[in-house]
């Protein structure tokens, strides 16, 4: 029996966006996200607001998302 290991194994780059973005949804329309490599984060196209990434944990507090995508019409307005 193992109880301890220091064996790690490799994630394939985007599989845990993936799983995360097969569950997460945008807390403020429920809309589908996609992921966004620069900046960090997942974006929600239905009401255009990007939650970021802090400290490799996605935040997704509706008063921290940015506009999105950046310099879009609210900025243009």
């Amino acid at each position: 029996m193992v109880l301890w290991t220091t064996e790690v194994k490799a994630v394939p780059p985007n599989s845990a966006n993936d799983k995360l973005l097969a569950i997460l949804a945008c807390p403020k329309c429920h809309g589908s996200l996609k992921s966004i490599d620069e900046p960090e984060g997942f974006a929600c196209e239905s009401c255009g607001l990007l939650y970021g990434v802090d400290d490799g944990l996605p935040n997704m507090l509706i008063d921290d998302a940015r506009p999105w995508p950046e310099g879009g019409a609210e900025a243009s307005s």
